[in-house]
């Protein structure tokens, strides 16, 4: 097999590649393949500082994969598929070795890939080649893990003068941080934000010095994104704030939706349309049941119905652990009362695996370790930080 770099002419080759992949995804084989949409390539794969590679065989494409820009430092793995009658012959290992190569030529410290955490040959081939898992994600029922790897040699380890640096420097971010969430409390627009903060004192102290990492204060996209991350907190904390009221005084019943409010987009994606209030004295009923100290987070919520549990308070873990039927029968009167009839409770004893993305706060109802992480490259915030190699937070 031979490995180029795409050209037009192998557009109608590739589709028909992707299409076979996507037939076999369907049949219950995944083989890692991101869908078969043609624009997304052309979006993806095609874009300023993509690379699309073909592996040819006999005049025809036998194998596709893309080196992608997620961050400066980080490149992404897409579209690294096979055609069905020529896997299991190494070509996948060999397009993901060229694909390293070209990452590593690039510029990229780590590649990483995304795929199905179902049991694949997309996950057996990541694993052989020494990726670890560091994230993963679910949405909407479906669940993805990312892996990923060091192409380059690893950083050295801090010094402690470094730590210590990155320690003073993390400070200064959470304070400017914390200020522009006080401006968008007070109304201000992104813009506005943005014009205050670089007019402010704390964003002269942030710039009267080298810093360990790179934050983009002087980018409208940060402010955009920081709005959107405190309306979604202030929101979820009003949600909170009425499950405490609920838990304190409990009602028989649940309220009805009276047309007063829009159900709550993030579970319309999960096929179940709840109100706030009533996710309020849902949070407040589930905690009551099964006897816990105050109502479950929000976000635990979400997490039970993908069969995992995280931001819970550790002595009340222990209970839900110990009341894992309960939990269910809980967990799936809620679906009945509010799905749209697709609606589903994850039951298999939650996500289990590991690599460096563990975290300890995400738990199985069953009881079992789940893994997560803050592994990703680039943070929330819109920081420039490494997965995993943050001085100091390792």
């Amino acid at each position: 097999m031979e490995l180029r770099l795409y050209v037009d002419s192998d557009r109608e080759q590739v589709i028909r590649l992707h299409e076979a992949l996507a037939r076999q995804a369907d049949a219950g084989v995944d083989l890692g393949s991101d869908g078969d949409s043609w624009p997304d390539i052309e979006l993806t794969c095609l874009a300023e500082g993509a690379e699309f590679w073909v592996g040819e065989e006999n005049g025809a494409v036998a194998a596709t994969g893309a080196i992608c820009i997620k961050n400066p430092v980080v490149g992404e793995i897409k579209r690294l598929g096979v055609q069905p009658e020529l896997q299991r012959r190494g070509y996948g290992r060999r397009m993901l070795g060229k694909l390293e190569e070209r990452g590593r030529e690039l510029g990229y410290r780590i590649v990483c890939a995304e795929t199905s955490d179902r049991p694949s040959a997309a996950q057996e081939l990541f694993a052989s080649s020494g990726y670890e898992v560091f994230d993963r994600q679910s949405n909407g029922g479906a669940s993805t893990v990312m892996y990923g790897k060091w192409v380059t040699d690893l950083p050295p380890e801090p010094t402690p003068e470094e730590t210590a640096k990155f320690e003073v420097d993390w400070a200064v971010h959470n304070r400017l941080q914390d200020y522009t969430k006080q401006l968008f409390q007070e109304g201000c627009t992104p813009e506005q934000a943005m014009e205050r903060v670089l007019e402010s004192d704390l964003f002269a102290e942030w710039r009267a010095e080298q810093r360990s990492f790179l934050v983009g204060y002087d980018e409208i996209e940060l402010y955009r994104d920081l709005e959107a991350s405190f309306r979604i907190g202030a929101h979820i904390g009003r949600i909170e704030g009425k499950a405490v009221a609920y838990f304190d005084c409990l009602p028989d019943t649940a309220p009805a939706a009276d047309g007063s409010e829009e159900a709550e987009p993030v579970f319309i994606l999960l096929h179940v349309r709840i109100t706030p209030t009533q996710l309020a004295y849902e949070l407040a009923s589930f905690a009551r049941k099964l006897g816990l100290s105050k109502p479950v987070p929000y976000n635990a919520l979400l997490g039970l119905m993908n069969g995992t549990y995280f931001d819970i308070d550790p002595a009340d873990l222990e209970r839900m652990n110990g009341q894992r039927e309960r939990a269910g029968e809980w967990m799936q009167a809620f679906v009945d009362a509010y799905g749209d009839g697709s609606a589903a409770v994850r039951d298999d004893g939650g996500r289990t695996g590991g690599g460096e993305g563990e975290r300890n706060d995400e738990r199985a109802v069953g009881g079992s370790a789940g893994s997560g992480g803050d592994g990703g490259a680039g943070g929330p915030d819109g920081s420039d930080s490494e997965p995993g190699r943050q001085p100091g937070r390792d």
